[in-house]
């Protein structure tokens, strides 16, 4: 599960819990915690897709699986 960190006080979000956040915490903005991209705004709405384990710990060695086009 992608977990985000708001920027201004620091609380560590699930996604589903990002839009009650943004309206008790004024100017919030976030970042993702697996990609580390920062989202202004709604941004992170459209955030759907990320980094899997995998890819964010092997770095530079991680080999994602072949698809049947690959093969």
């Amino acid at each position: 599960m992608v977990s985000f960190s708001c920027e201004n006080c620091g609380d560590v979000l699930t996604k589903k819990k990002l839009d009650p956040h943004r309206n008790q915490c004024r100017g919030a903005s976030y970042t993702c915690i697996d990609c580390h991209t920062y989202f202004h705004g709604t941004d992170y709405r459209a955030h759907t897709s990320c980094i899997t384990e995998a890819q964010k710990y092997e770095g530079s060695l991680f080999k994602g699986k072949k698809t049947k086009a690959q093969q």
